[in-house]
């Protein structure tokens, strides 16, 4: 299988690393306008890969299959139904587009073209995390209650450039919600299904320019079955190394996740710690997650399979997003449909 990437940015570098390591996988090219592309060395240290600077000549390439766009996010949705258009299955980076409407009309191309769409949605393919889906699923945990998810960390220098496009409502569509908080909604999602309410306060407390969004946002939901959940999301934490911690409270235990090497995962039942987890792999848990996630979409092309998590999936977490964007807007709570209109 050969891939081509649009996009040569800092998560180009990511999918490049991921692709090296996957069986199959034999020949990489990447587009890029911009010949100084961040990836660059990443490119270079890969055998079979090749740089052009006009995303036309993957997208003529009749050996290559996969187009993996790692552009910002208003890019998505033309880029992605220009590759679909020429044969290509296509891997999107998160979020799926700026909207609900583009989104709609992705996966629409897709089905007219009879190929595959995925959207980067990694974190739901570390361990700790499938293990909790597990407990969940299987009912050891009891009935959930309560969900935390919080996020903290420093984005201070894209977000403070108002030439980048980092958290511009133009070309991000949103701040740290959109950006960051999109993996916590995906999770949250796919454990509990479509928020049935949400309010949120998304506010701009920290970064100084006037074109740019929401560095902190807090948003609260309510989902079917008495599940309340809260997700906190900062870009402007500059006192500590970036944290992202994850608690489901559930009426016979707890879980608690995080994105570190020591114990990623603890479960606890009556006030102790009755099952905890190492992190078993080399690589930290960001990347393993990003070369996870794209290994089951190339295996999902391969074998025809479905993925764990489709793009009607990404579709769901922008709508329930872009629903806490407008809950922070109007200062009400916001009430979604059952397909997230």
């Amino acid at each position: 299988m050969k891939v081509g990437i649009i996009g040569g940015g800092i998560i180009a570098a990511r999918h490049i690393q991921a692709y090296r390591t996957i069986s199959g996988v034999e020949g990489i090219s990447l587009a890029d306008v911009d010949p100084d592309f961040p990836a660059k060395a990443e490119l270079a240290a890969t055998p079979n890969a090749r740089a052009v600077t006009d995303h036309r000549a993957i997208l003529d390439d009749a050996e290559i299959e996969v187009v993996d766009i790692c552009l910002p996010h208003d890019l998505h949705e033309p880029f992605a139904i220009e590759a679909l258009q020429a044969g290509k299955h296509v891997i999107t980076e998160k979020p799926i587009a700026l909207t609900v409407d583009q989104a709609d009309h992705m996966i629409a191309a897709a089905k007219r073209a009879c190929r595959r769409l995925f959207v980067i949605m990694n974190l739901v393919h570390t361990p700790y995390y499938l293990r909790v889906r597990e407990l969940l699923r299987s009912g050891e945990l009891g009935r959930p209650f309560l969900s935390v998810f919080h996020i903290a960390g420093d984005e201070l220098g894209r977000m403070n450039d108002p030439n980048s496009w980092k958290g511009t409502p133009d070309r991000a569509g949103g701040g740290a919600m959109i950006d960051t908080g999109y993996h916590a909604m995906y999770m949250l999602l796919d454990l509990f299904g479509l928020p049935e309410k949400v309010s949120a306060h998304a506010r701009r407390l920290v970064v100084e320019p006037a074109n740019k969004l929401d560095d902190n946002t807090v948003a609260t939901m309510e989902f079917a079955g008495g599940v309340l959940a809260t997700v906190i999301v900062s870009y402007s934490v500059t006192t500590q190394p970036w944290s992202e911690r994850r608690y489901v409270y559930c009426t016979g235990a707890s879980a608690e996740m995080s994105d570190e090497t020591a114990e990623p995962l603890r479960i606890w039942r009556d006030g102790k710690i009755v099952e905890r987890q190492d992190w078993p792999h080399v690589d930290e848990p960001h990347p393993y997650s990003i070369r996870a996630c794209i290994e089951h979409y190339l295996d999902c092309i391969e074998t025809g399979a479905e993925p764990m998590l489709d793009a009607t999936h990404a579709r769901s977490t922008l709508a329930a997003i872009a629903a806490i964007y407008q809950a922070s807007e109007t200062g009400r709570t916001v009430s979604l449909g059952t397909d997230g209109g």
